[in-house]
């Protein structure tokens, strides 16, 4: 199994090992968010990104 890091090292080739890093990071970066809210007798549930709520 190849990890996004190893996809992206092959899929961007570079001429110096600085800006290779550089790049890998902007592919492994990202960020999401899971939310849930109970009030009363209701349940709220939101996502952002690539996160999914499991109940």
């Amino acid at each position: 199994i190849k990890l996004d890091r190893d996809i992206c090292a092959e899929a961007i080739p570079t001429d110096t090992q600085e800006t290779n890093e550089d790049l890998l990071q902007i592919c492994t970066s990202g960020a999401c968010a899971c939310v849930a809210l109970i009030k009363d007798t209701d349940l709220y549930v939101a996502n952002c990104g690539d996160a999914r709520a499991i109940l």
